[in-house]
């Protein structure tokens, strides 16, 4: 498989019997920026070609001047009306400084997202940074629903611990046994104390799409809302092929 670093161009070259089903992140070896890269199911999107500008239009030629007129007889002056007061100008406002862009649909329901943890601390914490992306976040409160609609494809994100998460509430292990056309659609996240914050290889190796340690969970906006829309580049075209094939018109 081939892909270029979107930082640098650098061109990336991975075995194919290495590539996994589901997308994973590498390390560019030129300018060190991460990558993501999609598995066997999806090839990455071909980047725009921007359209040539169109060339300059030349400038129109320029008449010769007209020969003088003879100065006309002056006039007498009109009195000018008086001109109506202005309200002053309204001063400048500054732009806020930019936010981390909402990545979840702004109109009508918004994604859904379950939040898995064993302490009510991460769970606030995770459904808060989830929030502020646009997602409607839930926490496993009532296990036999919540892992039903999981099942079904109900959810959009999944945020969960590996370790120290009770067998019934394990929520990681399940997603590992989901049908594949399942587990595409759903962006799974791992928090711990022993995950480096966007460290691609190790989320390959947890079959994960992004790990956060847990010092970095309350300001992790910016990396989830990037590592999101990035996935959706990626696999947009096959989320929408699939759903053509399943109304027939594929």
């Amino acid at each position: 498989m081939r892909t270029n670093c979107p930082n640098c161009s650098n061109r990336l070259v991975v075995d194919d019997a290495k590539v996994p089903a589901t997308p994973f992140m590498l390390k560019c070896p030129k300018c060190q920026g991460m990558v993501k890269v999609p598995g066997r199911g999806a090839q990455p999107a071909a980047p725009a070609v921007p359209a040539p500008s169109p060339p300059p239009a030349p400038a129109p030629a320029q008449a010769a001047p007209p020969s003088p007129a003879p100065p006309p007889a002056p006039a007498p002056a009109a009195p000018a009306p008086p001109s109506p007061s202005l309200p002053p100008a309204a001063p400048a406002v500054s732009a806020p400084p930019s936010a981390p862009a909402r990545v979840a649909p702004n109109g009508g329901a918004a994604a859904k997202a379950l939040v898995a943890f064993p302490t009510p601390e991460m769970t606030a914490t995770m459904s808060s940074v989830l929030g502020r992306l646009g997602f409607a976040a839930e926490p496993l409160d009532s296990v036999d629903d919540k892992i039903l609609r999981l099942q079904q494809g109900d959810y959009a994100v999944v945020v969960s611990a590996r370790n120290g998460v009770p067998d019934d509430r394990n929520v990681y292990r399940m997603i590992q046994t989901m049908p594949l056309e399942i587990r595409r659609r759903l962006f799974l996240v791992l928090v711990g104390d022993d995950v480096q914050t966007g460290e691609g290889t190790q989320a390959f190796a947890l079959l994960a799409d992004l790990v956060v340690q847990s010092k970095d969970a309350p300001s992790c906006d910016r990396l989830l809302a990037h590592t999101l829309m990035e996935r959706k580049r990626v696999y947009q075209t096959y989320w929408d092929a699939e759903d053509r094939k399943l109304e027939g018109k594929l």
